[in-house]
């Protein structure tokens, strides 16, 4: 059980969510809610710090979609893929340069 801990721990698991699967028998799965899908984010924390900088990424734009009208959300939205296709196309030529 500790070699799991420490795996979850090293992928950035939130602790919560460690204690509630390592409080269960093997024969009972925690099944996750939203607020767990939340806290466990789309991205990676590394990721996700760079679209917070690079793309003003706002996590709580996509969670909280009812407090946007439908334009603004779809704006906010198409920008934000914009920006991360962007990043994927720097990072991939940045790759190709390497080789």
């Amino acid at each position: 059980m500790r070699k799991v801990r420490d795996y979850l721990d090293y992928n950035l698991v939130p602790r919560k969510l460690t204690d509630a699967m390592m409080s269960r028998p093997s024969n009972d799965a925690y099944w996750l809610t939203y607020d767990d899908l939340a806290d466990l984010g789309t991205y990676s924390p590394a990721l996700e710090e760079e679209l917070i900088s690079k793309c003003n990424y706002d996590r709580n734009t996509y969670l909280n979609k009812n407090n946007l009208n439908d334009a603004e959300y779809s704006r906010k939205k198409s920008a934000m893929h914009q920006c991360m296709a962007d990043l994927s196309l720097d990072n991939y030529d940045k790759m190709k340069s390497r080789k």
